[in-house]
């Protein structure tokens, strides 16, 4: 009986929590699972990243919201630099992450007007921040049907050399 695993998400950014690294250490002390952890990844850092492979939390997602730097400081209203900051730290839980399975690593966007395109474009060169962790967000799948997320550019998209499991491309 008793907890067994948490989500941690909502209400802000868990990692924003000033004794953040003591509740995982108390989760740990009672087998706690993290079964989710949703983050915006500005403060992941090394600690948190090896405390997330180390207690094999099962996912970590990524807020991203944005295709660049420009893109991110108009949507999240944050400093310029925030974005690469982002970036480097789920580019650090995947290294931290090494070959293990997990914790899983998600990303997730804010589509709007201005930037669908550029998250469109980003799969297509394999450079921009959009670029897969483990599939192309060019193509939605549900069951045998594919459905493009950008139409217009769906046949350059299939060509579009994939990185290898678990790489993150830089940002232009």
């Amino acid at each position: 009986g008793g907890l067994r695993s948490v989500r941690m998400s909502g209400g802000g950014d868990p990692l924003f929590h000033a004794g953040i690294l003591e509740f995982l250490d108390h989760l740990d002390a009672r087998s706690v699972l993290i079964d989710n952890l949703t983050t915006n990844g500005a403060l992941l850092g090394p600690e948190i990243a090896r405390r997330l492979v180390e207690r094999q939390a099962r996912e970590v997602i990524f807020s991203v919201n944005a295709v660049d730097e420009q893109d991110y400081h108009r949507m999240m209203q944050v400093p310029v630099g925030t974005f690469a900051r982002v970036l480097k730290n789920a580019r650090g839980l995947l290294e931290q992450r090494g070959g293990l399975e997990l914790p899983s690593v998600v990303v997730q966007f804010l589509v709007d007007r201005r930037n669908f395109r550029g998250i469109c474009l980003g799969s297509r060169s394999g450079t921009g921040p959009a670029t897969r962790l483990r599939s192309p967000p060019t193509e939605l799948s549900s069951g045998r049907t594919r459905t493009p997320l950008c139409p217009a550019q769906s046949a350059s998209n299939r060509g579009a050399t994939p990185l290898p499991k678990g790489e993150i491309a830089p940002s232009r």
